[in-house]
């Protein structure tokens, strides 16, 4: 797993996970990268997190930095070259960081489920913590244009709109995201054993369970109690 790549190399990666759909065009060859069409301009707001390219590092390359921006639609970090744009995509075969260089900003893969079912996808890592960790799932979901049915009625184009991340803890030993409940009762419970010793914790310091800051809090506590 560890094996030291090219950047080329790394961008060949095979995939699995249907890209090909919407408006995609996967072209994998031993010369060419995986390629995709630009998203239709026409639509309001914008699939990425990052409002303009940023300075990136990709573990394993020869800490060179890329022009970076994660398009949150469709699960993979965009790179602007000089001699065009490249992709990286989730990858189990390449389960590397990527890391925003001036916020310190870490994202990478992971096995996780959700209502379609088990996927492989990038999280931004809220903690730095041995055992466990705080993953944040960032996603951006196109709502379609409405036609109005009416004459007299209004057309509402497409746009992006950001949804509500979700929080996961991972097991530093593995590479399974764990999805946290969002009601109390079950997100106690969670933590097995020290669920008095979290739900005590949380009172005390007036936390919730909703926020991204307070979970990094409970989360880096609960790193204490495994010792």
């Amino acid at each position: 797993m560890k094996i030291k790549l090219t950047f080329l190399l790394l961008l060949n990666v095979l995939f699995s996970f249907g890209q090909d759909e919407d408006n995609v065009n996967h072209l994998v060859s031993s010369t060419s990268l995986s390629t995709f069409a630009n998203y239709d301009t026409s639509i309001k707001g914008s699939p990425f997190i990052q409002k303009n390219y940023a300075d990136a590092k990709i573990s394993k390359l020869d800490k060179k930095t890329f022009s970076t921006m994660y398009n949150a639609h469709r699960d993979f970090m965009e790179i602007l070259k000089d001699d065009g744009t490249q992709y990286f995509l989730p990858s189990r075969k390449y389960p590397y960081e990527v890391v925003f260089v001036s916020n310190q900003i870490t994202y990478k893969a992971f096995n996780f489920k959700n209502k379609k079912g088990n996927k492989y996808g990038f999280f931004k890592l809220a903690t730095n913590n041995k055992t466990s960790n705080l993953l944040v799932r960032e996603s951006i979901e196109l709502k379609e244009a409405i036609k109005p049915k009416t004459g007299y009625g209004e057309y509402t184009p497409s746009k992006f709109r950001r949804v509500k991340d979700t929080y996961f803890i991972n097991f530093t030993k593995n590479d399974i995201a764990i999805s946290l409940p969002k009601k109390k009762k079950s997100f106690y419970n969670a933590f097995s054993s020290h669920s008095k010793s979290i739900q005590k914790f949380v009172k005390n310091n007036k936390l919730s369970i909703k926020k991204e800051k307070d979970l990094a809090k409970i989360i880096t506590y609960y790193n204490t109690l495994l010792k």
